[in-house]
């Protein structure tokens, strides 16, 4: 199987239960195969424990893989990290899953060790979602913004 990418990235809003949290949908180039997407789950679930919590701060979710979409839920700050860390995560998923052509037996140490920092954040979910936006178009290089007027349609 060739590589996976994103393809398209889009803030859908502020989580319902955890309001510190956004809620970004990641889009790749084609559904993964069941293979793949187990490599994905196991790398994003150990990288994802035992990364640091500030007192009462909302939990952190791993990534989530559901066919061609990746949905993750960082706080406000910490946009461009969740990108990155998921970018990352899916170019070592492509690796692994090439290594496991040749070799089964491989082991995902060498995911253990990364982690995302914890920030604060605002209350004003309407200046989050603005902010998380505006970062976002300046991510333009990693993860092409949706076209104007698709309200998340996929074409």
């Amino acid at each position: 199987m060739a590589n996976l990418r994103p393809i398209r990235v889009e803030v859908l809003g502020i989580h319902q239960q955890f309001p510190s949290l956004l809620v970004v949908e990641i889009q790749l180039d084609k559904v993964p195969t069941a293979g793949w997407a187990r490599l994905f789950h196991l790398a994003a679930d150990s990288t994802a424990m035992g990364r640091p919590v500030e007192a009462g701060a909302d939990p952190t979710f791993a990534p989530l893989l559901d066919r061609d979409t990746v949905l993750v839920t960082p706080r406000d700050g910490e946009l461009d990290t969740a990108l990155a860390h998921v970018r990352e995560l899916i170019e070592l998923t492509n690796l692994r899953h090439a290594q496991q052509q040749t070799d089964p037996h491989l082991t995902f140490e060498a995911l253990i060790g990364l982690r995302a920092p914890v920030a604060a954040f605002e209350d004003n979910q309407a200046e989050r979602m603005e902010e998380a936006r505006r970062k976002l178009e300046t991510l333009s290089d990693l993860y092409p913004a949706p076209p104007a007027g698709s309200e998340g349609n996929r074409s």
